[in-house]
């Protein structure tokens, strides 16, 4: 090769690199000045950040899963705070992940970041939350310059123009790339009071954070956080259940859960786990159904019907006992207005003569010597009764 051909071979190898635009040689060829006023300015270098909500705090955690139920009614999880389509991408790739409890058919989401996500830096961190570098912006080539002369207000200054191209680096792991290339333009003018060159507008066509979070909500769903918890759930209480008709309503409830999967309602998917998860609670259980026989406490009562005021309805008054002595809230529906309340106590209704029988036990010696009413074993919904009952209920009187 002779030394022409070698030269061209080197020149050729120069505009190629230009070309390709390497961030490098991107900025090479304009003044230094406007290398500082425009690339090393903070609104072109500031890194791009998306801030995320507070983690749950796990001693509320516990205290719920404890059945702190004082506690429970005070509980914001922080969990409604954060884009459902985020959420799903930072479960996807192990930067969170959910917890999900049930007390008294409320449900509670926690949501938890991984020690992955901790430790990819913090740019701040603080009670509202964390805020994490997700990019950076690069030039990827100067596009156009100008430098000129002109007279505003009559007086002739020198200026300096400049159009460029520029990409979004990701900095976050597994973050969808930014395929786009951005423009940019800087305008400078040398400021004749001081001999200072200054910056007159630096223009970036990019949306910051919008161009990550746009291409997360297009390419992840919204997150469910019960669609994987939902078939366990079901096997665990078809495992369970002795009742026929309770092994219908549990795939009922299962169905419309998994219809609101499909149609991506959180809402309603939340309602139906809720329900699956109280029954599969109270096929759990075990308890004595015992009529309540204590001073100053009623055993029995009589009520009227709205729709029959010539008439009585006979109620004997019951709690739930485990063999330990401890007494549970159950669940119930009032006969009279079909609201389901969680109770310690509740009437069940008995013909006149139960009533009767159950008034003279007490009347003999202040208690009710009789006073199992019932069984509830585990599988069961329903209690075996020893005492004639219609079931029907009453939850205040």
């Amino acid at each position: 090769m002779n030394k022409i051909n070698y030269r061209r071979l080197i020149v050729l190898i120069f505009l190629l690199l230009g070309i390709d635009g390497i961030n490098g040689n991107a900025k090479a060829g304009i003044p230094d000045y406007m290398q500082e006023l425009v690339f090393e300015n903070k609104k072109f270098t500031s890194s791009i950040i998306v801030c995320f909500p507070k983690e749950g705090d796990k001693n509320k955690l516990y205290n719920i899963r404890n059945k702190n139920y004082e506690e429970a009614s005070l509980i914001w999880t922080h969990y409604d705070r954060i884009d459902k389509k985020i959420l799903n991408y930072l479960v996807q790739n192990d930067f969170a992940y959910i917890e999900t409890l049930v007390v008294k058919a409320r449900i509670y989401h926690f949501m938890f970041y991984t020690g992955k996500f901790k430790n990819i830096g913090y740019h701040s961190h603080d009670q509202k939350g964390v805020c994490l570098e997700i990019g950076k912006r690069k030039v990827v080539s100067i596009d156009y310059t100008n430098k000129y002369k002109g007279s505003p207000g009559g007086i002739e200054v020198k200026f300096y123009a400049l159009t460029f191209t520029y990409i979004l680096e990701g900095k976050m792991p597994n973050l969808p790339r930014i395929k786009k290339k951005f423009k940019g333009k800087a305008k400078a003018f040398h400021d004749p009071d001081d001999g200072e060159w200054k910056l007159i507008n630096l223009e970036l066509k990019d949306k910051g954070n919008r161009e990550y979070l746009s291409q997360i909500s297009d390419l992840y769903s919204e997150y469910l956080p019960l669609k994987d918890q939902l078939p366990s759930l079901r096997s665990e209480i078809l495992k369970e259940v002795r009742e026929d008709k309770v092994r219908q309503q549990a795939e009922a409830l299962y169905k419309d859960a998994m219809v609101a999967v499909s149609r991506q309602d959180a809402k309603a998917a939340d309602q139906a786990y809720a329900a699956l998860s109280q029954l599969y609670d109270q096929l759990s259980q075990e308890y004595k159904l015992c009529i309540v026989s204590r001073p100053n406490t009623l055993s029995g009562l009589w009520r009227t019907p709205a729709n029959d005021p010539n008439a009585r309805n006979y109620y004997i008054v019951v709690e739930a006992v485990t063999a330990d002595g401890k007494q549970l809230k159950i669940p119930i529906t009032s006969e009279e207005d079909g609201k389901t309340r969680t109770v310690e106590m509740w009437g069940l209704r008995v013909k006149p003569e139960v009533f009767e029988q159950v008034k003279r036990d007490k009347m003999d010696d202040g208690t009710i010597n009789r006073n199992v009413f019932g069984n509830k074993k585990r599988g069961y919904l329903t209690p075996q009764y020893v005492i004639p009952t219609t079931g029907g209920a009453i939850t205040e009187w």
